[in-house]
């Protein structure tokens, strides 16, 4: 079984919406979902970090980073608002500076929840 890290803006809903929007796009995907403990994100096959307007986007990027370093081809990092709230001009333009850098780190940049839920459930591994 597929085991994600599910890294990001913690204290937030969005990895209920992105598990019932995961459970929605396929039948036979099924991943073991592991919850926000670095220690863990070695163990996994897929590193996922959302960002969204509620994160410490500080202590965020850091581990985002630490991850990318270690594991760069098994991470995917995307942003997008959520909860009412949105990010504003100046956070996005970094935010895209922080997604070019993923890409350039051999990691995944999603633009969307699409995308992510593709990578995810593609037959070809991330690693």
């Amino acid at each position: 079984m597929k085991k994600i890290y599910l890294g990001g803006t913690e204290n937030s809903k969005w990895r209920e919406k992105f598990i019932d929007k995961l459970d929605a796009s396929t039948e036979t995907f099924i991943p073991d979902l592991i919850s926000m403990s670095s220690k863990q994100a070695s163990a996994s096959d897929t590193i996922l970090h959302v960002f969204t307007p509620e994160s410490d986007n500080i202590l965020e990027t850091v581990e985002l980073m630490l991850n990318l370093v270690k594991y760069p081809k098994r991470v995917i990092f995307t942003f997008f608002d959520f909860g009412g709230q949105t990010f504003n001009e100046n956070q996005v333009k970094c935010l895209k500076q922080v997604g070019r850098t993923v890409d350039n780190c051999g990691g995944h940049w999603a633009l969307t929840m699409l995308e992510v839920i593709h990578l995810l459930t593609s037959k070809e591994q991330l690693c």
